[in-house]
């Protein structure tokens, strides 16, 4: 197996032109930091309050809780003219901010997190199909990428929509992403030895 570092210049600029968004984001860095103001999403590592270090933005809308979270391209390079991504999706706790405690409140910002990483495994997957499909044109990853997290921001707008105030609804998403992101489990994120 043969791997090259991408060059920085125009696909770099090209991916972070495309992959900017709302309160979501990818971004593309050329190896993994380990950023202490940022979480790593895990299975078995839910938030807490103590994560939300931000300061409360003014906000028409009453918003209590604010999650910041992010998919990222924490690496890539080339296998022979193919090109290899490795995903992350990241809480900013720095960025997220609550004016509250409460366990449902807390819930809710999970799955605001929960959907971050659905997506990114959801990017994985195609990604990973079109490596399989050996494509070399990273412009096809940037487009079916681009797709996914436009499709997350709609998820995120749909999910505040549909269980504000409302405990059922809230219920409802959990168990679904839960459902959705255990139907991915094989496209989890995995740490590279270097």
């Amino acid at each position: 197996m043969v791997k090259r570092k991408i060059s920085n210049n125009i696909i770099l600029y090209k991916i972070i032109t495309v992959f900017i968004f709302l309160n979501s984001s990818i971004s593309c860095y050329s190896q993994e930091k380990v950023v202490s103001d940022s979480i790593l999403w895990q299975h078995d590592r839910p938030l807490k309050w103590s994560d939300f270090k931000g300061y409360p933005e003014k906000s028409p809308y009453n918003t209590i809780a604010r999650t910041y979270s992010n998919i990222r391209i924490i690496d890539r390079y080339l296998d022979g003219r193919i090109p290899k991504y490795r995903i992350g999706s990241y809480f900013f706790t720095k960025k997220s901010w609550t004016t509250v405690k409460d366990s449902i409140t807390l819930k809710h910002e999970q799955v605001h997190f929960d959907i971050s990483e659905l997506y990114a495994r959801k990017i994985r997957k195609i990604f990973d199909s079109l490596n399989n499909n050996l494509i070399e044109d990273y412009r096809i990853y940037v487009e079916e990428a681009s797709k996914l997290i436009n499709k997350a921001n709609e998820v995120n707008s749909q999910y505040d929509s549909e269980v504000y105030f409302n405990e059922i609804k809230q219920k409802e998403w959990i168990d679904s992403i839960a459902k959705e992101l255990d139907s991915l489990k094989d496209y989890r994120y995995r740490a590279v030895n270097k």
